[in-house]
């Protein structure tokens, strides 16, 4: 299990960073490119994925080497890059418990003329299926679970479905116009970045923005109680209820909580842990339970925290 999940970890970590290799095919300096992540979410929770790169060409002959560049992108370029998404997606459904495909495939490409000069564009596009988890609204970014890396003059944006509003979204975008964005270079950590989107109707969180206080400290209380079921719900309300988990739940659960501490370097806080999962802390203390009986894992006590981390003896077989 945890040869699986080094595997899982070697083969998701950094996805955007690995997508890179795919255009200086085309002969073209870095510093001349651009790289644009475009995911269109879906209400099912699935996401459209354009990735599109843009490279200045100097001249009729760097034209004609784009030229050649496309002559084999749907038969070189395009199957190399959907094997790379098919194993992204297949790791990531096994980090996140839900199924996922990485299926529907296109590239296409272009010159385009602007008064800054010729660009040599090439897009790809794809369906992820089951890319956001479907809750009372939809939560993004559980699938990156190696994180994501932007480098210099590469833009990640997000875009909700129609009729959904953002309620969380961190780290914080640098820009919310026509859907999130985010401009390298940066370096996103586990699971990030993470937004939570619900239906229009509910408060509507102003990231970076002035105003509508009220709205922004009731959204900031109900996300925070979210976070934390054992704190008392405010008067008038009933208390959240916990199902406790079946053996078949708890069995799933610990595969993943192995794949998250190997994501993150063989250790993570219990409150940490739980938070990233998304799931009740009875759950989850149900599984790690397990996991250290079977000595799969040792708890460190700091402080009033449990420090989770990856046992070094072989795990018992369960």
């Amino acid at each position: 299990m945890i040869r699986a999940a080094r595997s899982a970890r070697a083969g998701i970590l950094l996805t955007c960073l690995i997508l890179l290799t795919m255009v200086p095919a085309a002969g073209q300096p870095e510093s001349r490119e651009m790289t644009t992540y475009s995911l269109q979410i879906q209400e099912d929770g699935s996401a459209l994925w354009t990735v599109e790169y843009r490279t200045l060409l100097a001249g009729a002959a760097e034209q004609g080497t784009f030229g050649n560049y496309t002559r084999d992108l749907a038969s070189v370029y395009l199957p190399q890059f959907r094997e790379l998404m098919e194993r992204s997606a297949s790791q990531a459904a096994v980090a996140t418990g839900r199924t996922m495909q990485a299926r529907d495939f296109t590239s296409d490409s272009a010159l385009q003329s602007v008064p800054t000069g010729t660009f040599g564009v090439v897009r790809y596009s794809f369906t992820w299926t089951g890319f956001a988890r479907k809750d009372e609204g939809l939560a993004v970014g559980d699938a990156f679970v190696g994180g994501l890396y932007l480098t210099r003059d590469h833009t990640l944006i997000i875009h909700p479905p129609t009729g959904y509003a953002v309620q969380q979204a961190d780290p914080a975008p640098d820009r919310f116009q026509d859907g999130l964005v985010w401009y390298g270079m940066r370096s996103f950590g586990p699971g990030e970045p993470e937004v939570v989107l619900a239906k229009e109707g509910l408060p509507l969180l102003l990231i970076g923005a002035g105003g509508a206080a009220g709205a922004i400290v009731l959204l900031v209380i109900l996300l925070w109680r979210r976070r934390h079921p054992g704190v008392p719900p405010a008067p008038g309300t009933s208390p959240p209820t916990e199902v406790l988990p079946t053996g078949i739940e708890v069995k799933n659960l610990e595969d993943r909580i192995l794949l998250l501490l190997e994501a993150s370097g063989g250790e993570m806080y219990q409150s940490e842990m739980t938070q990233r999962l998304g799931m009740p802390k009875s759950t989850v203390s149900a599984a790690l339970a397990s996991l250290h009986e079977r000595k799969a894992i040792v708890k460190v006590k700091k402080g009033r925290e449990n420090l989770i981390r990856i046992s070094r003896e072989i795990p018992e077989s369960r």
